[in-house]
């Protein structure tokens, strides 16, 4: 009988152990969950500064090209001009 309750208290004692390993790795895998989703988060967080970076870019570079047009109008216009200028000169 002694026997079986030793066997018993055993079983029990390696029951702990497995159950305190069980409970040790599923912490643990939280842990790595945890990291994961921090990880991911700053992820997100690059990808969206990449983003706004890339709208910035796209801002500025239609303002450029808005100011390239503004220019060529302005040449144009000077272009217009000095022909006209040079029409008068021609009539005298």
């Amino acid at each position: 009988y002694l026997l079986e309750l030793g066997g018993l208290r055993d079983k029990t004692n390696e029951f702990k152990d497995k159950t305190n390993e069980f409970k040790d790795k599923t912490n643990e895998f939280k842990d790595k969950t945890n990291e994961f989703k921090d990880k991911t988060n700053e992820f997100k967080d690059k990808t969206n500064e990449f983003k706004d970076k890339t709208n910035e870019f796209k801002d500025k570079t239609n303002e450029f090209k808005d100011k390239t047009n503004e220019f060529k109008d302005k040449t144009n216009e000077f272009k217009d001009k000095t022909n006209e200028f040079k029409d008068k000169t021609n009539e005298f």
